[in-house]
């Protein structure tokens, strides 16, 4: 602790006594603590591919090598609404110093995906107005997931958004969007295609993560975990 440093396991600072390179990536994921939403799939289209770094909310999206708008694909318009509204993390700027920075406060995947909603054109604040977070189960290991209950007034819309570990919220799902926004059964050959981009993305060395949501006619009293299913991935 006098040199800032805390260790849970005292066997670890025997292997790092013998160690004589530590190789890692340059995202600053163990630096920095900060992550970046790079690539999203979606059915039945193309991968697409986030543009910048960071905490920074200028970025493209790209597919096929064309600029595209989220907000004009129902699909990925449903999925960048959840990555903005289902969760704390939060965004802001530091004016404490003469050079104001942008700094982040909460878990670093749920930053990375407000940074990728306000670059889709979606930034918190406003969003924060428009729907209404009734209700929050926040993440826990043995879930495997968190999950936010929502609802937007002008609209008088009800929504269970989640967000967590693919395998996991793809057997918690019934359903799936395809290409226009349509909810559709999730067959085999669904899952099969999930399964692929999940492979193909983790050998690129990326964390995946998978967003879905559920509609409700009305007010739910709680999140009852066992009873997070019939999901729309």
């Amino acid at each position: 602790s006098d040199r800032k440093a805390i260790i849970r396991s005292f066997p670890v600072t025997e292997s790092l006594a013998v160690m004589d390179t530590i190789i890692t990536d340059k995202t600053g994921t163990l630096t920095e603590n900060k992550m970046t939403a790079q690539k999203i799939w979606v059915l039945d289209q193309d991968m697409i591919s986030v543009m910048g770094q960071g905490l920074s909310m200028e970025g493209d999206f790209i597919q096929q090598d064309k600029v595209i708008t989220p907000l004009d694909h129902p699909a990925m318009s449903q999925l960048i609404h959840i990555a903005g509204l289902a969760h704390n993390g939060r965004v802001y700027e530091d004016m404490t110093d003469e050079i104001h920075q942008l700094k982040s406060m909460g878990d670093p995947t749920e930053v990375a995906l407000g940074v990728m909603a306000a670059k889709g054109g979606l930034k918190k604040e406003p969003l924060d107005t428009e729907w209404k977070r009734i209700l929050d189960l926040p993440f826990r290991s043995e879930n495997k997931y968190r999950a936010s209950y929502v609802h937007n007034k002008d609209n008088d819309i009800y929504q269970l958004m989640v967000i967590g570990a693919s395998e996991k919220v793809l057997s918690m799902s019934t359903y799936i969007l395809n290409a226009s926004g349509k909810s559709i059964h999730l067959t085999e050959e669904h899952m099969n295609k999930v399964s692929e981009a999940v492979v193909m993305l983790s050998r690129q060395a990326m964390r995946v993560i998978a967003l879905a949501y559920q509609e409700y006619k009305s007010s739910l009293a709680t999140i009852d975990p066992q009873g997070v299913k019939n999901l729309v991935f």
